[in-house]
């Protein structure tokens, strides 16, 4: 436009002044970078951001730095060494670790240090020791930690010492997150802005470059809710894509439950996009069976593992009584319920700020406009609506309602029940970032409540990704003061 405004100066005689030709020329060039910039695909954005600011929590982030990192990477290199169960001793669980092993876990952990010092601390790994039993793991499925585990092994094979092998492992974790969210966006027929804006939140790329359990649960979750409505869009599906969700519940029904309930969620693809109707019944059924056999089987595998000793064996200052708790909400639902409001009332905010992001030991805390700022990118993605490229009928939207809400009370109650000392008025223990996998459920409930046009704006790419970009900035930068 200004460009133009100086042709008409010359055409008519006049002599533009050379800084106004220069602005001409900055505002034109300006224009088409960001339209340049506009056309970037969501997936793609998030592809480069996602490893940007991942490697640099995988480096910059000391070891056991993330929420129980410390249990999680004990349980990695248990499986990676062969032991699929965790080992007890009286009411302790561990695992039988060589003497680098046991000593990187230990030492560490007990003073965190930086990567320099730890490749000083220990060396090459000496495979002639014997095994030693060390306290602390977790009961998870083998399956949930497969990244790290794949990250330990290629390590070993290098002969790599402890440290290189524990940063590798969060490397794996990273790229197996990267790739699996990467993919689930480019599938996803709308709302693509706002998979970006929750997936990379500060939080979730912390937790991705970690060797928490969290990293497959969350990419897993998301594959599954985009995959879903990218059934949705289709006219038909193919046997592909039968095997797709055969795999996808063989994988999550071994994750934290009760994350697995997303499943459900392909219950309500449509009959008529079956390749034959009778279909939905059988995938239904062996959906079903999945889920029921893979979680009976890790039961009974793990029977003799009581989970309040295990939990006070990690964790000495827990006072609960699972019992004791599992009876008053039996006894007194009208008393938890007013214990559940009051929860959510008072710790609201905690929630959603650590949602967001409170990394390290959830000891590193930004400023709430950052917090704030977060909350805008994500509410103003989610009003973006796309073309109506997917219809999703009224059944589906109040089941992933539900579902919502149903796996939202059910970590707040297992944690009242576990974790919560009797007869506290509140809830203890839960943090944002369980929720996490729930807030890729908005899209489907809330499609055709809002409607904004800002979507076809120029603009719209251009403040996300600029907003996302810049929060990250200060966020890694605040991050990397603290541990300085």
């Amino acid at each position: 436009m200004l460009l133009g405004w100086s042709r008409q100066y010359k055409k008519r005689g006049w002599v533009a002044p050379n800084f106004f030709s220069f602005i001409c020329l900055v505002y034109n060039q300006v224009m088409q970078t960001s339209k340049l910039i506009s056309r970037i695909k969501p997936e793609v954005f998030f592809l480069f951001l996602s490893l940007w600011m991942g490697i640099f929590f995988v480096v910059s982030t000391p070891p056991f730095q993330a929420p129980d990192e410390y249990f999680h990477y004990s349980r990695v290199l248990q499986i990676s060494e062969g032991q699929f169960l965790p080992v007890k001793q009286g009411n302790v669980i561990g695992a039988y670790l060589s003497k680098d092993q046991k000593e990187f876990l230990h030492i560490v952990y007990e003073k965190p240090k930086g990567l320099s010092e730890m490749i000083k601390l220990l060396g090459q790994r000496d495979s002639q020791v014997t095994n030693s039993f060390s306290r602390g793991t977790t009961t998870y499925n083998p399956i949930i930690y497969t990244p790290q585990v794949l990250g330990v092994i290629v390590a070993e094979s290098f002969h790599a010492n402890q440290p290189q092998a524990f940063y590798l492992a969060r490397l794996f974790a990273l790229i197996f997150f990267v790739v699996v969210v990467y993919f689930a966006i480019k599938m996803l027929p709308i709302k693509k802005w706002f998979f970006v804006a929750i997936a990379t939140l500060p939080m979730v790329l912390f937790l991705a470059a970690s060797n928490s359990a969290d990293v497959t649960a969350i990419s897993v979750f998301i594959f599954i809710v985009a995959f879903f409505l990218h059934l949705l869009s289709k006219s038909k599906m193919s046997k592909n894509d039968y095997f797709i969700i055969i795999l996808t519940t063989l994988f999550i029904a071994a994750l934290k439950a009760p994350y697995f309930f997303v499943v459900f969620l392909y219950f309500f693809i449509p009959k008529d996009k079956f390749i034959k109707p009778k279909d939905r019944i059988y995938i239904f059924l062996v959906l079903l069976f999945i889920l029921v056999s893979v979680n009976l089987l890790w039961v009974f595998l793990t029977r003799e593992y009581n989970a309040i000793a295990i939990g006070r064996a990690m964790y000495p200052t827990i006072l609960s009584d699972p019992r004791a708790q599992k009876n008053f909400i039996i006894g007194h639902p009208l008393q938890y319920t007013k214990v559940f409001i009051k929860t959510i009332w008072q710790q609201g905010n905690y929630y959603i700020n650590s949602c967001i992001g409170v990394l390290g030991p959830l000891t590193v805390w930004f400023n709430q406009l950052i917090y704030t700022s977060y909350m805008v990118v994500i509410v103003t993605t989610l009003l973006g609506e796309a073309p109506n490229t997917v219809h999703i009928n009224k059944k589906t939207k109040l089941a992933a309602l539900f579902l919502f809400i149903f796996i939202a009370t059910s970590i707040i109650t297992v944690m009242y029940i576990t974790w919560t000392p009797l007869k506290l008025s509140i809830v203890e223990g839960v943090q944002g970032r369980y929720f996490i996998p729930l807030l890729f459920l908005l899209p489907i409930f809330t499609k055709g409540l809002f409607y904004t046009k800002i979507n076809k704006q120029v603009s719209f790419p251009l403040f996300v990704m600029g907003a996302i970009v810049g929060l990250s900035l200060l966020v890694g930068l605040k991050f990397f003061i603290f541990y300085q």
